[in-house]
């Protein structure tokens, strides 16, 4: 039922014959139509809406959970659109699929990964046959990416999808071509290596940081070859997805190739090596090349490795740095702080607010950095504000200017973590393709992101926590940013979807709360020293 300020309700279960719910309900809507604000109580005496409903969440339901979800769609009413395809049963698959195609064109991120979920509960042939039809012989490129990719997690047996998606290999769009890479791997459809083997070679970042994964699967080892020159790359996204792929080989050259790359490496990309390493061994040398190499020997040659010695740290990384108490070796980074009105409290077990205490760790950090160091600063409260446009190199000049901006930080307003987040997503992708990033005077590219809050999102275009951290996940896919979370406390606040952005994105979290933790950052840096 729609009320005088446009609103819309959710309908409770059955509803009565229509002559006596016509009978007791109409005079009620026609005062709701004439009298501002009068709409909610005459919904409510009808007895047609559960009141306790969230007002973002309230939709008319029906008997036809396909309509449903394309009224959630058009009215902008993403959470009951995410809850509609999570819960959506099986029924009309030709008219589920028509809608889930709807969701693929329309620009809503925090929706596809639950729409590809949705697209592979699909199994009757008419419904399929549709999708292939008009969803990759569509105009559409981000509908062509979307349904390859739920297609290749499918893999549904009663169409004959395998041939159009490997002709995507060709699209001329970036993001199709890399999802057909991804999905001729998953199908390991071998007819198309040589194809694939040429991708290496494809203009685009986003295809060729597909092709290692695809490589593995259908080659083995037969791939070495390839990923080691793809472990070349100048991005940084192609070498680490085929350093990736070196390590699911799990052989001794595939670690050899690992514990080289270590060495010649610099920022982020030791970070994802170092864990290859440890996952592939259960050693724990970090970044120690020397050790590895020792490892590699001993192992090699059939000796056994000391007991104890997966603890022994023999070395210490100088460009690894700590930000309240999360280590980073990044060197192309962003630093987001919530500047919220509830930042401007005194943190539990400290005398001072929460953004004094999270701007003096700041200050202190930036301090820190050197000319190897590219980053830029970002502040949120109602809007976000980036400080630079593009990452500067952290010489003595940006460094005081820098400081100097995080000292004019004040607390105010609500907590709009999207416009953060969704900012940084786009400095990241309007250099994912381009040619020349980090050559002649362009910017170098962000690997890294640390997000500062002390609370849920509560303004911007996306509030609700679990939207947010599929939103996050979906635009993060091919970004590949690591994000480390520090949840600031000022109360009970509910930081669950900070900690689960950073386990999405490889990050690692922590939670101070201004007291005992803060001392522990000065142990810590210490011991670092």
């Amino acid at each position: 039922m729609s009320t005088g300020d446009g609103r819309v309700f959710r309908m409770r279960g059955d509803l009565e014959p229509a002559r006596s719910l016509l009978s007791r309900c109409l005079p009620l809507a026609l005062l709701g139509l004439m009298v501002p604000g009068a709409g909610e109580l005459t919904a409510q005496g009808c007895g047609m809406i559960d009141a306790a409903a969230p007002p973002e969440q309230l939709i008319v339901a029906t008997d036809d959970p396909v309509d449903d979800l394309r009224r959630s769609l058009r009215r902008g009413l993403e959470r009951d659109a995410l809850n509609k395809l999570r819960a959506i049963p099986a029924g009309d698959q030709s008219r589920l699929a028509s809608a889930l195609l709807e969701v693929f064109r329309a620009d809503r991120p925090a929706l596809l990964p639950a729409a590809r979920r949705a697209l592979g509960t699909l199994t009757e042939e008419d419904a399929l046959t549709r999708v292939l039809r008009e969803g990759l012989g569509g105009h559409d490129a981000r509908t062509r990416e979307q349904v390859i990719l739920a297609l290749a997690e499918s893999r549904p047996d009663v169409v004959d999808w395998r041939a159009p998606v490997a002709q995507a290999l060709t699209d001329r769009e970036a993001g199709v071509r890399a999802a057909a890479v991804h999905a001729v791997g998953r199908a390991r459809i071998s007819a198309r290596l040589g194809a694939i083997l040429d991708m290496a070679q494809d203009p685009s970042e986003r295809v060729r940081a597909a092709v290692p994964g695809s490589l593995v699967r259908l080659a083995g080892p037969r791939s070495v070859a390839t990923l080691e020159q793809l472990a070349s790359d100048p991005r940084w996204r192609v070498r680490l997805a085929a350093l990736t792929a070196i390590g699911d080989l799990r052989s001794q050259a595939g670690l050899e190739l690992l514990v080289d790359a270590l060495g010649r490496e610099t920022g982020r990309l030791r970070e994802d090596i170092a864990a290859l390493l440890r996952r592939q061994t259960g050693r724990t040398y970090g970044p120690d090349v020397g050790a590895w190499r020792w490892h590699l020997k001993r192992t090699a040659e059939g000796g056994d490795v000391a007991q104890g010695d997966t603890d022994v740290r023999r070395y210490v990384d100088d460009s690894i740095r700590s930000y309240h108490l999360l280590p980073t070796a990044s060197q192309r980074m962003a630093l987001a702080t919530d500047c919220s009105a509830s930042m401007g409290r005194a943190a539990p077990l400290a005398a001072r607010p929460g953004l004094e205490l999270a701007t003096q760790e700041l200050q202190r950090f930036i301090g820190t950095l050197d000319e190897s160091v590219a980053f830029t600063l970002v502040d949120f409260a109602d809007r976000s504000h980036r400080w630079k446009q593009s990452l500067a190199v952290a010489n003595a000049r940006t460094r005081r200017a820098a400081q100097d901006e995080v000292a004019k930080y004040r607390a105010g307003g609500e907590t709009n973590v999207y416009a953060a987040v969704s900012a940084l997503f786009d400095l990241a992708e309007s250099s994912l393709d381009d040619p020349f990033n980090g050559r002649y005077g362009r910017s170098p590219e962000i690997d890294t992101l640390f997000l500062l809050s002390d609370g849920q999102p509560t303004t911007g275009a996306i509030t609700d926590p679990e939207l947010l951290v599929e939103y996050v996940a979906e635009r993060n896919r091919s970004l590949q940013l690591r994000i480390h979370g520090v949840s600031f406390r000022n109360g009970a606040n509910d930081d669950g979807w900070l900690r689960r952005v950073t386990e999405l994105t490889g990050g690692s979290f922590v939670r101070l709360d201004g007291g005992s933790e803060e001392v522990a950052v000065a142990e810590v840096r210490d011991a670092v020293r």
